[in-house]
């Protein structure tokens, strides 16, 4: 639920799951951005969108290969047990949005594998060994994680939603809004939960995540990301 109070946007998902990770900009709620439908609200200016139509710059990971452009989306590649985190180099974020397309591997198992491989967004990120990020998996369920070292700290584990989309090729939209300490994700335009952490400055890259089962490899599939700030930090004109 959305309600208001002194200018800023609250999330309101139960008895104390409340976060304010935005100042309303204007009055009577925000502006979609174009192309997600009601499921990504601009509740900050946009600074950079990408909807992988060609390959562009300023991308990083610890392995190129893993990352593919294919008919208009990008597709990450994790080996089974792997996951393989994409981030957006030229700017950094300490409070804002991000949004991304999530497009689950076609074939349905309907085996353990669809628990264990999941895909989001990642926020917070200083590289590709930490971050922060919000994931759904194939079986309905999605989590928020902390990679720190590369090893994994969860942060809400993982719980069943009615609005993460499951199937082969289930296509769900994922938008974290992020306020130091606090957080709110919404899966297709729905609030899921929202989470204060421990206060410490906090800043860093946006971008996408994708995991593997631990015995079978996936393939996800990204057809754009979003994202906002009223303060963008640009590091590069890339």
């Amino acid at each position: 639920m959305l309600a208001t109070a002194g200018g800023l946007v609250w999330f309101t998902l139960g008895p104390g799951g409340v976060s304010n990770p935005a100042p309303q900009s204007q009055q009577g709620g925000y502006e979609p951005v174009a192309g997600y439908g009601d499921s990504c609200e601009q509740f900050f200016g946009l600074s950079y969108r990408d909807d992988f139509s060609a390959p562009a710059a300023g991308w990083i990971g610890t392995d190129r290969s893993k990352v593919a452009y294919d008919a208009g989306g990008l597709v990450i590649k994790p080996a089974a047990g792997e996951s393989v985190a994409w981030l957006y180099q030229p700017i950094e974020y300490q409070r804002g949005f991000v949004c991304a397309k999530v497009q689950s591997p076609v074939a349905a198992t309907g085996t353990a594998d669809e628990s264990e491989d999941g895909a989001g967004v990642a926020f917070w990120a200083s590289d590709a060994n930490n971050y922060y990020a919000a994931v759904v998996y194939r079986d309905g369920h999605y989590g928020v994680f902390r990679r720190v070292g590369g090893t994994t700290v969860i942060l809400v584990p993982k719980r069943s939603s009615p609005a993460v989309k499951t199937g082969g090729d289930a296509l769900n939209i994922l938008q974290v809004l992020y306020s130091e300490p606090r957080y709110a994700v919404l899966i297709n335009g729905q609030p899921t939960v929202s989470f204060d952490l421990p206060t410490a400055a906090k800043s860093g890259m946006v971008g996408l995540i994708a995991s593997s089962a631990r015995d079978k490899a996936a393939e996800w599939t990204f057809s754009g990301i979003a994202a906002g700030s009223d303060q963008p930090l640009r590091k590069s004109a890339q």
